[in-house]
C-alpha cells in the first residue's frame, strides 16, 4: 500500500490522527461506537481526533488497542543525513 500524497506532507502527530481515523473508517467504528464499545472517554478521543490536544496518551492507547493497532517507529532518511 503506497503513502498518501498529503501524508507526506503532515507532521507526525497529523500522520497519527490520520491513520487512527482511516482504521476507524476501515472498520466501520465511529467516535460514538469506539468510545461506547471499548470504554474510551469520548469527549478526550474527539478533542485528539480534531487535533485540539496531543496529549491524550491514555486515549491514543485505548483506541490503538480497540482498533487492534500499534505504532512502529520509523527512522526517515533523509538527504542530509550523514549518520547511515
Amino acid at each position: 500500500m503506497s503513502i498518501p500524497h498529503m501524508m507526506l506532507t503532515m507532521n507526525k502527530s497529523e500522520k497519527l490522527i490520520a491513520g487512527i481515523k482511516a482504521e476507524m473508517e476501515i472498520k466501520g467504528e465511529s467516535q460514538y461506537s469506539l468510545a461506547k464499545n471499548h470504554g474510551i472517554d469520548q469527549a478526550a478521543m474527539s478533542r485528539f481526533l480534531n487535533g485540539k490536544g496531543y496529549h491524550f496518551y491514555p486515549v491514543i492507547e485505548q483506541m490503538l488497542d480497540a482498533l487492534k493497532l500499534d505504532i512502529e517507529v520509523v527512522r526517515e532518511v533523509r538527504d542530509d543525513d550523514t549518520t547511515r
